[in-house]
Formats: C-alpha cells, sequence, structure tokens
C-alpha cells in the first residue's frame, strides 16, 4: 500500500526441476513419492513462520524476518521431519515489509503467481514439471501454519485464535489432533 519491495526468492519449481536433472537420485525418489501419492499428484505445502535472531523484543523488529519455506507432502516422513525437507523460498525482513505497507498475504500471493505462471498446468494440478518423459504436476494446498500467521497470510480477522483454521471456523476439540501421522485438514 506504500510502496514496492524487492525480494530475493528460490523459485522451486526451477529448483525441483534442476535437482530432477542432475540428481538421478532424487529423479528416483521423486517419482517413488509421485507413484505413491493418492490424487496422482505432489502436495505442495507453504510454511510461513517469523523469525528474530538476537534479542526477540527489539522494538524495531531489527533483525526480524518473515521465512517461507516449502515442503512436498508425499515425502516419506522421515525426510520432511528433516530440514532437507523443507525447501527455502524466500526471507524477507519484516521491517522493510512494515515500511513498505507488504503483507504476508501480498508475499503467499507472489509465491503462487510465481508457481502458477511456470512449466504448464495439467488439468489436475496448478503447475506441472516434465524431465526424462515424466510428468510431475503439483498442487499448492497446504499453509502449515499456526492460527497468528493463518490470519496474516490470509488477511483474515476474529476468532481470537479459538479455532485452527477458517474454514471450519467450529471444529475445535471435535477430533483427535494426532490421529493421521502428517498434517491435515482438521
Amino acid at each position: 500500500s506504500k510502496g514496492d519491495i524487492e525480494i530475493e526468492y528460490c523459485n522451486p519449481a526451477a529448483l525441483i526441476y534442476r535437482g530432477l536433472w542432475l540428481s538421478r537420485q532424487f529423479y528416483k525418489f521423486l517419482l517413488e513419492c509421485l507413484l505413491g501419492a493418492p490424487h496422482g499428484y505432489l502436495t505442495l505445502a507453504i510454511y510461513l513462520d517469523e523469525a528474530y535472531p538476537g534479542n526477540q523484543h527489539r522494538p524495531d523488529a531489527g533483525r526480524g524476518t518473515q521465512c517461507i519455506y516449502l515442503t512436498i507432502m508425499e515425502f516419506p516422513e522421515w525426510f520432511r521431519s528433516r530440514s532437507c525437507g523443507w525447501l527455502s523460498f524466500s526471507y524477507v525482513s519484516i521491517q522493510n515489509m512494515k515500511d513498505n505497507g507488504v503483507t504476508d498475504a501480498n508475499i503467499v500471493n507472489t509465491m503462487l503467481n510465481i508457481l502458477e505462471n511456470d512449466t504448464g498446468k495439467p488439468t489436475n494440478s496448478d503447475f506441472a514439471i516434465c524431465v526424462h518423459d515424466t510428468i510431475f504436476p503439483f498442487k499448492v494446498q497446504l499453509e502449515v501454519a499456526d492460527w497468528p500467521q493463518h490470519a496474516k497470510t490470509f488477511s483474515i480477522k476474529g476468532h481470537q485464535g479459538t479455532v485452527c483454521c477458517w474454514w471450519c471456523p467450529n471444529c475445535i476439540s471435535h477430533c483427535s489432533p494426532f490421529v493421521d501421522p502428517v498434517p491435515v485438514h482438521y
């Protein structure tokens, strides 16, 4: 609303494409993940979290950073639970965002536009990568975050943190939160 900011980012489609071309092991690994995917596509999950190195209570949020990561939900749990299971998208200065009126929703919207304008658009996916005559379709479906981050990402207000997601505002305590070993829509 006040201005533009320049953000350096790593395009996830380009990173995955490069990895598939350079590493036969990664190609085989991702192909196994795709073959085991229940819907025939790989699910890209977004994770945002603020980090404050040093003094977290510094009033100017000096080194505060909005960290944006992605993972593929069809990665095995043992792989996804390690740092190598999360791909870096970008690290954005919170102070720079505040100074220019840029919100988390703006950042996520830009990221989704970057992904949508990539290598093709099959009917059942958001984007696809074709390597060695194999099409790897991807859908961007989940944002893994706590309620305050959901509220900031989707520009929503209210609920005072009493609900876990804005699609189902009254679902707290309706089921055990650990029924499934991987993140699911709750």
